[in-house]
């Protein structure tokens, strides 16, 4: 498959793009390690947010499980969350924290700088649909 770098300008564009969209306020961002903190860093920054928080999952390729490498911090109830990543490519990793997150009694919208045809979730928040294999400036091992 192809690759599309995607640059820091693109990504400042997007983030702002992300940022314009919402309109309601949350209590927290919390973003998903590794991919999702750049995007949850600008978010903060733009949104003037607080509370920041990371998830952080394993696996998930390949037919793996998907498993939670960190413990949710006990701030993150009856809350309403902004859960942000870098792409919802097949979407498991993002319904997990979700799920995670609403079984602690939070409301969740989901912010992404990209999403694929096929995922299983569909962010709340994006700034547009990619069907090519995205290489974003922070991953250097990819370039």
């Amino acid at each position: 498959m192809e690759k599309k770098y995607y640059n820091w300008e693109q990504f400042i564009s997007d983030s702002q793009k992300i940022n314009n969209q919402i309109k309601e306020e949350f209590n927290c961002l919390v973003g998903i390690a590794k991919g999702g903190i750049f995007l949850l860093g600008l978010l903060a920054q733009l949104r003037e947010a607080s509370q920041v928080y990371l998830l952080a999952y394993q696996g998930g390729g390949q037919g793996q499980e998907i498993k939670r490498l960190k413990t949710i911090h006990p701030d993150l109830q009856n809350k309403k969350i902004l859960l942000v990543d870098d792409i919802s490519d097949k979407g498991n990793t993002l319904l997990l924290a979700k799920a995670d997150l609403e079984q602690l009694g939070n409301q969740v919208k989901i912010a992404t700088l990209h999403y694929k045809p096929g995922t299983k979730l569909i962010p709340d928040y994006f700034a547009s649909q990619e069907n090519t294999w995205l290489v974003y400036p922070w991953e250097i091992k990819e370039r």
